[in-house]
């Protein structure tokens, strides 16, 4: 992998988990860091740091990059929360970003994709919502409902009834 591949990897994950991508600047800091480069020499190899001062690179631009990195990094799971990216260990954390988007890609082509279950979010004699599918046996489906009407929600033999051919407790 090379710094600007790490750069895009780097790039998509803050792209999906937040919704827009990096801008230029921080593409900038990022394949330059990569790259072995001191922000000097970013400002002169990179025409989108020319104009910028090489404090207000390192000292603002670079530190709410590297901010964002660690925030987005641990919301993927990827490194623990005492973790923090920084220039140091860039290369790493990319490294560990690639790892699992290679790894979530075999899993995902392995595995057929799960049709959502059409119980769920369903709303059982007007008052009884569908919150999670439990277990699937041979013969029995189980899942967990609230009942809307209850203010405190509380588990306790509420009703049983039958619609169509299913049978059903609430608990």
């Amino acid at each position: 992998m090379n710094a600007e591949s790490a750069t895009n990897i780097l790039d998509n994950l803050v792209q999906e988990k937040r919704g827009e991508p990096l801008n230029g600047l921080q593409r900038a800091i990022i394949q330059g860091v990569l790259d072995g480069l001191t922000y000097q020499e970013i400002k002169n190899n990179y025409a989108i740091a020319r104009n910028y001062q090489i404090c207000y690179l390192a000292r603002y631009v670079a530190y709410h990059l590297w901010k964002l990195l660690t925030e987005v990094l641990k919301d993927a799971g990827i490194i623990d929360p005492d973790e923090r990216v920084r220039n140091k260990n860039l290369w790493e954390s990319a490294m560990r970003v690639a790892q699992q988007s290679v790894q979530s890609e075999s899993v995902q082509k392995s595995q057929p994709p799960v049709p959502p279950d059409p119980m769920l979010d369903r709303k059982l004699p007007m008052r009884y919502r569908i919150t999670e599918h439990l277990v699937s046996t041979e013969f029995s489906d189980t899942y967990l409902a609230e009942d809307e009407d209850m203010p405190d929600r509380i588990p306790e033999l509420l009703a049983r009834f039958q619609e169509e051919r299913d049978f059903y407790l609430i608990v």
